[in-house]
Formats: C-alpha cells, sequence, structure tokens
C-alpha cells in the first residue's frame, strides 16, 4: 500500500508540474480578417473630406471605390475630388483620382493606418492647359491630406490573450478578399 500511495503521489506531482508548464505556454498566433466590404465601409465613414489648404485652396474629397491590389499588397482607391481657388472670378477644377496606400500598424493607439500614399492617376477635364500644374498640386494636397489616416483600430480586449499574455499585431496584409492581420502572442 506504501509503494502504491508513494506511485500515486509522483504521478499527481507530474501531472501538476505538466499542468503548471502548459499554463506558461503562450497561446497560438492568430489571424484577424477584414472582408473588402467591411474596409469600403470603414473608408466610407471618412469622406466626404473637406479642407482648406493655407487659406487658398479648398479640397473636397468624396465616392471612394475600393479596390484591392494583394500582389502589390496595396489598395486602390478612386476618388471624386473638387479644388478650388479662393478669389474672385476662379472656378473649381472637379475631376476623378486614383490613389493607392499600404496599411501599417501603430501600437500606440492600436491602429491601422495608411502608409506610403501616391496618386497614380489625377484627371484635369476641360483643362489641358491647368491640367498638370493643377495635376501636381491637388497630388500633393491629397497626399498630404490622407497619409497616416486611420482606417481601423482594435479593441484593448481583441488583443488580450489571457494568462498574462497580450497580442501584438504584425503587419497588415492585403489579401484576396481583404485585410489580414496576424497576432503573436508577447508578454506586456
Amino acid at each position: 500500500m506504501n509503494g502504491t500511495r508513494r506511485q500515486w503521489w509522483r504521478l499527481a506531482a507530474a501531472g501538476g508540474l505538466l499542468l503548471a508548464g502548459c499554463a506558461a505556454l503562450p497561446p497560438g498566433p492568430r489571424t484577424v480578417d477584414i472582408p473588402e466590404a467591411r474596409l469600403a465601409r470603414m473608408l466610407a465613414t471618412r469622406f466626404p473630406l473637406d479642407h482648406r489648404v493655407m487659406a487658398l485652396l479648398d479640397v473636397s474629397l468624396t465616392q471612394p471605390r475600393l479596390r484591392l491590389l494583394p500582389q502589390d499588397n496595396r489598395i486602390q482607391t478612386e476618388l471624386r475630388y473638387a479644388l478650388g481657388m479662393l478669389g474672385a472670378g476662379t472656378r473649381r477644377v472637379e475631376g476623378e483620382m486614383v490613389l493607392s496606400y499600404g496599411l501599417r500598424y501603430e501600437p500606440s493607439d492600436r491602429s491601422v493606418r495608411l502608409k506610403d500614399v501616391r496618386v497614380e492617376r489625377f484627371d484635369v477635364p476641360g483643362a489641358p492647359e491647368r491640367a498638370d500644374r493643377m495635376s501636381r498640386l491637388g497630388s500633393a494636397v491629397t497626399e498630404a491630406l490622407v497619409r497616416d489616416a486611420v482606417i481601423h483600430h482594435f479593441k484593448p480586449e481583441e488583443l488580450q490573450a489571457g494568462q498574462g499574455w497580450v497580442y501584438e499585431p504584425g503587419e497588415p496584409e492585403i489579401v484576396p478578399g481583404g485585410l489580414r492581420v496576424t497576432l503573436t502572442p508577447v508578454r506586456p
């Protein structure tokens, strides 16, 4: 009996150590997928975007249409724009433009933000003599307006992993059908 009891205690101690060891193991990584339709809705909430630049120029951006470019890990957005110089006798120039951008994770506020914004196309209809100048001006202003814009915030509870672990988002990845972010467990 004494040997059996000792054996039982050894098994119980080994089981307890095994359970304690498992509790110290980090949870596995997980992914968060944001479908393209949800990305489009989140983007649409940022528009219309109206901005006055140095009391000289009114800029309006509207009607964003999103297109994923997974092969380049970028998003393309087609927009309507309106540019108007403040002052008498000037008329607004309206047209369409196409932006492309990547995404990055910003840990300070748990956000996914635009990065590397580029104006791919800036159409200036009906003003060929001013097209080049308006295109450069509109591109510079637009890139400045949307650079680093927030497209998504992670809620604190989305990054809790339990047992003293938290999830740290990696770099956002554009995949067919949406956005994917891999969350890796870390000790805070």
